[in-house]
């Protein structure tokens, strides 16, 4: 008796640590060729439809993050903290992708190192939630360009910093007469606003 008590342990205890470890281990991002290009920021997640995870779903990103206590010269234990919440976007078998959603703000929480998703991150799956436009009639497997609300979403009401440099427009459909043509304009430092 007690050796099949073992066995179903050994059997339950893998799927329970897969859906209790769902953790954001691949963050990537598109590299837009022009300052009007969509940014776009996926988060691979190590679980998929076998662990609940479907299109559309919002859930929380939440960070562990262990203190210490110098005075006492022990630990003081573990904050749990929210980071943001994301939209999840592509469920497959064994991984799902999520984009940014919403962010919560630090105003009476406490401070983050880092205020941005980061690898090792974990998914609150009591949190989750649907977005009821997301499926649309679309299958669970559809990807993201096909989706309406997929835009990126700005983490911030400021702009990020970016570089501009004057530029010259080349243009092929430039008159061949020499005396039309416009004067070569001075090109100045790119700067960092």
């Amino acid at each position: 008796m007690l050796s099949y008590i073992k066995y179903l342990l050994i059997l339950l205890f893998p799927i329970s640590s897969a859906w209790a470890d769902l953790t954001i281990f691949d963050v990537r991002k598109n590299l837009p060729m022009s300052d009007s290009d969509p940014v776009f920021r996926d988060f691979i997640i190590n679980g998929g439809n076998e662990a609940g995870l479907s299109v559309g779903m919002i859930v929380t990103v939440q960070r562990r993050t262990p203190l210490y206590d110098t005075y006492q010269n022990r630990s003081a234990g573990d904050l749990q903290l929210k980071v943001a919440k994301v939209k999840i976007i592509h469920v497959q078998k064994g991984l799902a992708v999520a984009r940014l959603h919403s962010e919560f703000t630090r105003e009476g929480t406490p401070i983050l190192e880092e205020n941005y998703i980061m690898v090792g991150d974990s998914i609150d799956l009591s949190s989750a939630s649907s977005d009821k436009k997301a499926d649309g009639g679309k299958s669970e497997g559809s990807s993201a360009a096909m989706m309406p609300d997929s835009q990126p979403i700005a983490s911030n009401s400021k702009p990020n910093g970016q570089i501009l440099v004057n530029s010259v427009e080349l243009s092929s459909h430039a008159s061949k007469d020499p005396s039309n043509q416009p004067l070569p304009q001075k090109v100045d430092v790119p700067v960092l606003q």
